[in-house]
């Protein structure tokens, strides 16, 4: 029996990852637009939103917003639980599935298309 699974999923799932990418560069948006930031870290985000958007580095950036989230979670008590716990499990899971097709991850390391043999 063979199976097959795409490294960087294309068609349906990988408009999903490109939804998700999209879903959790809103929320970086949103903390920017909700709190006072040094120019720095302004400059930072704004590069990880694109990198979102683009699919540029996807692992690395959605498992920065996760920590980003745990953060605000414990250092700021008024922070909705809700909002936050939903964002920190979206990253982790974008951090897990990877980028998808349809991003700059895909464009440089190429799709690939592993196949599992299974002898009977």
């Amino acid at each position: 029996m063979r199976q097959s699974f795409a490294v960087h999923p294309g068609e349906i799932a990988g408009g999903g990852l490109l939804l998700l990418r999209c879903a959790l560069a809103l929320y970086v948006v949103k903390w920017v637009l909700a709190t006072t930031i040094p120019h720095w870290a302004l400059f930072l985000l704004s590069l990880s939103v694109l990198g979102l958007l683009f699919g540029f580095w996807t692992r690395f950036i959605a498992l920065a917003c996760a920590v980003l989230g745990l953060l605000l979670l414990v250092g700021h008590g008024d922070a909705p639980l809700l909002c936050l716990g939903a964002e920190i499990l979206q990253a982790l899971a974008l951090a897990a599935l990877g980028p998808g097709a349809f991003s700059i991850d895909a464009m440089r390391f190429g799709r690939a298309k592993i196949l599992l043999s299974r002898k009977d």
